[in-house]
């Protein structure tokens, strides 16, 4: 198993990248982590491009700190399928 090391301040701009994704994407970043739906390709080319100002690792690191939640995880065989969804939902 491999190690991520993330700073406090990296870990703290992470989290408030997050926040403005569900607050910028709310379809794309549910509340209710029951709603996690699986992104479709390109997803995070997306994302820099509707949020420019955003250092693309931190972005990186945002996403990959939601993909890898169980229910995000799970979204495709509870009730997704084989469907994705962009930052619209």
């Amino acid at each position: 198993m491999w190690s991520l090391t993330v700073s406090k301040t990296d870990q703290r701009a992470i989290n408030t990248i997050h926040a403005l994704l569900r607050d910028q994407f709310p379809l794309a970043f549910p509340q209710n982590y029951d709603a996690l739906r699986p992104f479709q390709t390109r997803f995070l080319a997306d994302v820099i491009e509707r949020l420019p100002g955003f250092n693309p690792v931190l972005l990186r690191r945002a996403l990959a700190n939601h993909t890898i939640r169980d229910g995000y995880l799970l979204a495709p065989l509870h009730h997704c399928r084989d469907r994705r969804y962009d930052l619209d939902g």
